[in-house]
């Protein structure tokens, strides 16, 4: 009788421990999981700040108004010098 309560206490000790490093193994898993997240959102992060600063500059007015000038050859409407021909006749 002692041997089989002593066989049945063991099997669930080491069913118990089983299950723990289990559990224990899984857990160590999600933590490196979670860690690995956390890097790659603050690489996300990294990036989106980059694109944000990117997107002014691209937006700049000035940066807008030069390439217009330069490269598309645009002026402002006030700049246009008309010449009007004078009213005199000549004979």
């Amino acid at each position: 009788m002692k041997i089989g309560r002593i066989i049945i206490i063991m099997s669930v000790m080491l069913s118990l421990a089983t299950a723990y490093l289990a559990i224990h193994t899984q857990n160590m898993g999600i933590k490196y999981e979670i860690e690995e997240l956390k890097r790659k959102l603050l690489s996300i992060h990294s990036k989106n700040r980059d694109l944000r600063s990117k997107t002014s500059k691209l937006k700049s007015l000035d940066r807008i108004e030069e390439i217009a000038r330069k490269k598309l050859k645009m002026i402002k409407p006030e700049e246009i010098n008309y010449i009007m021909p004078s009213m005199e006749t000549s004979p």
